[in-house]
């Protein structure tokens, strides 16, 4: 990736050379909960290994309960050491719907 650096030259910016692990999840939530604090419990569950969370979709309607609406996200993890597995980023899932139920009483799509 190339960047523009302070003094108007090109640097050269290592994003990650190893492959990224990324699955999309769907978290039931209350109509009225800011997308905002679903994302910052999610960050701070995943912890370091988060490259990226992305908003794709958000769905009101049967089958969920009135007054709730599905936020879907991508989620991304990468290591800057090595490529990653489904081990490796099983604990920061597990970690993320811990905290998302505990916290704000969200939990994921059947």
């Amino acid at each position: 990736m190339m960047c523009q650096n302070t003094t108007g030259g090109a640097t050269r910016q290592n994003v990650g050379a190893w492959v990224a692990e990324g699955n999309s999840y769907e978290f039931v939530c209350p109509e009225d909960l800011p997308a905002e604090r679903v994302e910052e419990a999610v960050r701070d569950a995943a912890r370091e290994l988060l490259a990226e969370l992305r908003l794709f979709d958000v769905y009101r309607g049967a089958p969920l309960p009135a007054g709730s609406r599905c936020l879907a996200y991508t989620l991304t993890f990468r290591s800057s050491e090595r490529t990653l597995g489904e081990q490796d980023v099983l604990p920061a899932r597990e970690r993320i719907v811990a905290a998302l139920r505990e916290r704000l009483g969200v939990g994921l799509r059947a």
